[in-house]
């Protein structure tokens, strides 16, 4: 099966979004790290949205798109619907402080449901790919990699974004960074080699030559 780019931009986009607000939400609240939420739900919105482009761009045709809503049971209608209200939620609290003003109280519930929501268009996400279809794709290691990838995109993404916006260096950040970034490898090193081993004719090994550079380049920019 030949690489679908536009699905790696949409995962990658999407975690990138989803995981910074996450992690950013834990900061501020657990860490007390000063961050501009407001700031944050808008820049989250845009990387979201161009995520979410991303998607449609693999269904290509637009029946394909209106068609992945017509079942609400299925997993890919209930990632299209979450991915509608997290979009919305984000909208609200980006434009808080611009256009209106939020009071503390319901600024803090909205930040709450787009916390979980995210969490819930992740395992969503995740449980799209559990398709006898694709072998390499049905196992739980795939929902628990989306975890641990949107955990660790999302620490150093929060990491960068203090850093730039504050000039503090938060240690604790430093060490989440890099025990899910840990993780994350190991995930992903042990699904390498539960995908090589699969065997008929349905395996897949990263250092064959259709994968072998996307792989190296992911190990190269994951360190």
């Amino acid at each position: 099966m030949p690489i679908q780019y536009p699905l790696i931009f949409s995962t990658l986009f999407q975690r990138l979004a989803l995981g910074t607000y996450i992690m950013s939400l834990i900061s501020v609240d657990v860490l007390g790290v000063n961050l501009n939420m407001n700031l944050i739900s808008l820049v989250a919105l845009v990387l979201f949205g161009i995520g979410v482009l991303a998607s449609m761009i693999h269904l290509g045709k637009p029946a394909r798109i209106m068609n992945s809503f017509n079942n609400p049971k299925s997993h890919l209608s209930q990632e299209g619907i979450i991915a509608i209200v997290v979009g919305m939620l984000l909208m609200i609290l980006g434009l808080n402080g611009l256009l209106y003003n939020l009071n503390t109280g319901l600024q803090n519930f909205l930040q709450i449901c787009v916390f979980v929501f995210s969490l819930m268009f992740v395992f969503s996400t995740g449980l799209v790919y559990q398709i006898f279809a694709r072998p390499a794709w049905k196992t739980k290691s795939v929902v628990i990699n989306f975890f641990l990838s949107t955990l660790s995109i999302g620490s150093v993404g929060t990491f960068a974004w203090t850093v730039f916006t504050t000039g503090e260096k938060t240690e604790q950040l430093i060490y989440i960074s890099a025990v899910t970034s840990l993780c994350t490898i190991i995930g992903q090193l042990y699904y390498s080699g539960y995908v090589a081993r699969l065997g008929y004719g349905v395996e897949v090994r990263v250092f064959d030559n259709e994968f072998r550079k996307v792989f190296i380049a992911w190990l190269i920019t994951g360190l």
